[in-house]
């Protein structure tokens, strides 16, 4: 560069500094920046509230299935333990019952329940509407009582 070239630029950038426009492109690209900023703090913000809505939900469905099942398994306790006997299909799916209420953590009572339960002997008559209902399930019985 010779001598009014630069000259030339000195002039120009002394002219831009001394009017603001540097200034102004600065204050610019600080107002997006800060802007952008804000809107990803604000992303973030309403993600955690959604995060924590979630949770509060999937807490509150954990919480319900599991007093359902507890109510199912008490049910089942206070029906069958004074009889002393127990259908096998019903102490089957106790146990499933048992497990799943287990797998959420809380069982206390339960434990108890859950070996009374299990120690009762099976139920060795015949009960005609439970073997239908089972055959129909399957599919093995087409009539009607």
């Amino acid at each position: 560069m010779d001598e009014n070239t630069t000259s030339i630029a000195v002039s120009i950038a002394s002219l831009l500094i001394s009017s603001g426009f540097l200034a102004a492109v600065l204050k610019y690209f600080t107002t997006k920046l800060n802007e952008a900023e804000s809107r990803r703090v604000e992303q973030e913000e309403r993600q955690r509230v959604s995060d924590e809505e979630s949770n509060k939900r999937r807490e509150a469905l954990e919480h319900g299935v599991q007093a359902l099942l507890r109510d199912r398994l008490i049910a089942i306790h206070d029906k069958y333990v004074p009889q002393n006997e127990i259908p096998l299909h019903i102490k089957e799916n106790f146990e499933n019952l048992y497990n799943q209420y287990h797998s959420l953590g809380c069982n206390g009572v339960m434990d108890s329940f859950r070996d009374e339960v299990m120690n009762l002997p099976t139920t060795t008559n015949n009960n005609t509407w439970g073997v239908w209902y089972l055959m129909k399930q399957h599919g093995e019985f087409k009539g009607t009582f």
